[in-house]
């Protein structure tokens, strides 16, 4: 008998998650001690950014690894995430943009009682929050 395996994924307007990700490396293509204009680091966006990764992440993770096909299956919009099943393997998929809002499903679906999402890695904290925060309001 097969144990149970859980798998959270977390989803995200494609756009905003490419900026981010290209942001996660800002060291790596935005200096610090310049001024630079959206330009200057739309084409360095442009040069470093994958644009298509986060449409073949489901199918390069779960579907070739789990057999799990996440676009076969309904995702519940107005809740947020959805759980996908097969076998002894489930998948919840949410959407980062609500999941703060979700701890007591989380902890359903883990079964954790009090389980408690604290948030790292924040973009608005960061050194180029206001570069983050401009280029994302800009671009089109």
């Amino acid at each position: 008998f097969a144990k149970e395996i859980k798998i959270i994924s977390v989803v995200r307007e494609p756009i905003q998650r490419n900026i981010s990700a290209f942001f996660q490396d800002a060291e790596k293509v935005v200096d610090k001690n310049t001024n630079h204009t959206f330009e200057m680091i739309k084409d360095s966006f442009d040069e470093n950014c994958i644009k298509d990764a986060p449409f073949k992440w489901f199918d390069n993770e779960l579907k070739k690894y789990f057999s799990i096909d996440v676009y076969d299956s309904y995702f519940d919009k107005e809740r947020g995430y959805s759980i996908i099943k097969k076998g002894n393997i489930s998948v919840m998929v949410i959407k980062i943009e609500k999941m703060s809002g979700l701890e007591k499903e989380i902890g359903r679906f883990l079964e954790i009682e009090n389980f408690e999402i604290q948030n790292h890695n924040i973009g608005t904290k960061k050194w180029y929050s206001d570069i983050y925060k401009d280029f994302s309001n800009k671009l089109k």
